[in-house]
């Protein structure tokens, strides 16, 4: 049976948040993980930190997210426990804060991969940069040039990432969603589908289109903080 509009509205009501809370803890992830590697790979090119970055977001990206949580599963629910080490992760749902941590990272594997490739060959762009050998002869240190000058030049591509991933990550899985048991948004993205419930799919279609718009401009806005050239 199909769903009438007030019913999918209080099902949107009531799931959106919790995908959406997913959705954060997983990009805040994909963010500071995924720019730490890409630094490290960027600042050391060619050395064993940037293969081991490198072999690391091939391995994040390759693995679905689904795949990823099965291994995660095994790894801290399973295994880890019966060698006696409880870090209290479990399935049973999202009753407690360690709850989340689990599916944030299965569903941020594949965004950390992205992000951290763009930061990678964004900062090895500016890294060669007029300015950058400027900034290195007037004295400053090394850490000063990478923090004050590489870095913030480089995160335009990398911020430009940062909102489509949020908005395809904050409205749900159907996978992770599934696997972890999360009363998410994600499953009806597949189930009203299969069951060609026709409210269902515009109301999950209408609300990824309308946060993905309210992302890129929030997106072209941080352009403005990152980079004082532009204006609005």
């Amino acid at each position: 049976m199909a769903y009438r509009p007030q019913t999918v509205g209080s099902i949107i009501a009531r799931t959106f948040p919790i995908s959406l809370r997913l959705g954060f803890y997983a990009t805040l992830f994909a963010v500071v993980v995924g720019m730490i590697l890409g630094v490290l790979a960027a600042v050391n090119q060619n050395g064993f930190l940037d293969y081991l970055s490198v072999t690391l977001a091939i391995l994040f990206y390759s693995l679905p997210n689904f795949v990823m949580g099965f291994v995660l599963i095994l790894l801290f629910v399973v295994w880890l426990p019966r060698q006696g080490l409880d870090l209290g992760f479990n399935i049973g749902g999202i009753e407690q804060w360690q709850d989340w941590v689990l599916p944030s990272v299965a569903l941020g594997a594949a965004p950390l991969a992205t992000i951290a490739r763009y930061t990678r060959s964004s900062m090895i762009d500016v890294i060669r940069s007029d300015y950058v050998r400027t900034a290195r002869a007037k004295g400053l240190s090394e850490n000063g040039v990478i923090l004050r000058h590489v870095l913030k030049n480089a995160l335009i591509p990398v911020v430009t990432l940062i909102g489509p991933i949020f908005a395809a990550v904050g409205t749900g899985s159907f996978f992770v969603e599934n696997v972890f048991n999360i009363p998410g948004m994600g499953p009806f993205f597949v189930t009203s589908m299969t069951s060609k419930d026709q409210f269902m799919i515009l109301a999950v279609v209408l609300v990824y289109g309308v946060f993905l718009a309210a992302m890129n401009l929030v997106v072209d806005l941080v352009y403005g903080v990152i980079d004082p050239r532009i204006r609005y």
